[in-house]
C-alpha cells in the first residue's frame, strides 16, 4: 500500500514529508516493526506509544502516526522516520 492511498480517508492534522512511500504493514507494537512499516504510536493506560517512536524508527519504520506535538530529537535517538503523520 502507498501511504498516500491509506491517508485518503483520514483526517490528517499535520504532515511532514512526502506521502509517496510504500507501506508494508501497519504496526502498533514497536518491537514488531520492520522496514517499510507504518508505526502507529497509540496512547495507552500504562504506556504511551510515543515513548517507543525511537525504537520503531531504529527498526525501520517508514512512517509514524501519533497524536500531539512533534517528539523531541532525543525521542528519536538522532534518527528520523522518512515520513511523519500527526
Amino acid at each position: 500500500m502507498n501511504l498516500s492511498e491509506g491517508l485518503k480517508s483520514c483526517a490528517v492534522l499535520g504532515l511532514s514529508g512526502s506521502t509517496d512511500v510504500a507501506i508494508r504493514q501497519i504496526v502498533t507494537d514497536s518491537r514488531k516493526v520492520n522496514d517499510h512499516d507504518l508505526f502507529v504510536a497509540l496512547p495507552g493506560v500504562k504506556q504511551n506509544g510515543r515513548a517507543f517512536i525511537g525504537e520503531a524508527v531504529r527498526r525501520g519504520a517508514a512512517a509514524v502516526v501519533y497524536e500531539g506535538g512533534l517528539p523531541g530529537e532525543g525521542d528519536l535517538h538522532g534518527r528520523r522516520p522518512t515520513h511523519k503523520v500527526a
